[in-house]
């Protein structure tokens, strides 16, 4: 059996090796990630209306959804958990819903997360009619933009039956629709926000 000190020189030669390899596997990664987004971009100058008009490098899977009934994301104002539910759909990952492009890394805000925002708000206003953000300029911009976006898209899936002659309590489960995998853009937005979180902290320390 080696001693200990053999197979700590061992394991040090590992690391030695290993970690200059897992670097080079860093670096072409994610160069290969920068050379893809900087074909995306390529061309614009992310000055006043000078920008893509999708976000360039978010791919959107299909996935199905079904349409149901919830015990969660309640509005009653003294219920916790629902608050927690509905504070996940905007504040996790952190910064879900904004990214950051262009050279001066402008911000810009995805159109789904300001229609989300848009239901936390009315959802707000329901359940507090005091709140000072959740007020009535507030809540007449976010009707209106609802009505802007859901006129924009004009989706044309069917649903069975009537659904103003749906009886919700008795029958919770609907129709099942196509829809983008909206994890999958919380996962690839979050993650851009996390790098754009270090770029920060490297210019901040120059």
């Amino acid at each position: 059996m080696p001693s200990p000190t053999i197979i700590v020189l061992m394991t040090l030669a590992f690391i030695n090796l290993g970690f200059p390899l897992w670097r080079i596997w860093v670096f072409k990664h994610e160069n290969a990630e920068t050379s893809s987004y900087k074909d995306n971009i390529r061309g614009y100058s992310f000055m006043g209306q000078d920008y893509p008009f999708y976000h360039p490098y978010l791919s959107l899977n299909p996935a199905s959804l079904t349409l149901q009934e919830t015990v969660h994301y309640g509005y009653n104002a003294s219920d916790a958990d629902a608050k927690e539910e509905w504070d996940q759909i905007l504040f996790s990952p952190e910064g879900t819903g904004r990214i950051h492009l262009g050279p001066n890394h402008r911000t810009f805000v995805l159109t789904f997360y300001h229609q989300l925002h848009c239901i936390v708000e009315l959802k707000e206003a329901l359940v507090n009619r005091n709140d000072t953000y959740a007020n009535p300029e507030h809540v007449k911009h976010c009707l209106q933009y609802l009505r802007h976006t859901l006129l924009c898209q004009g989706n044309d899936m069917l649903e069975e039956g009537d659904f103003s002659e749906h009886h919700f309590e008795a029958d919770r489960l609907g129709s099942e629709i196509e829809c983008y995998d909206w994890e999958g853009v919380y996962r690839e937005v979050g993650a851009r926000y996390l790098l754009f979180t270090e770029w920060k902290i490297r210019v901040s320390s120059l």
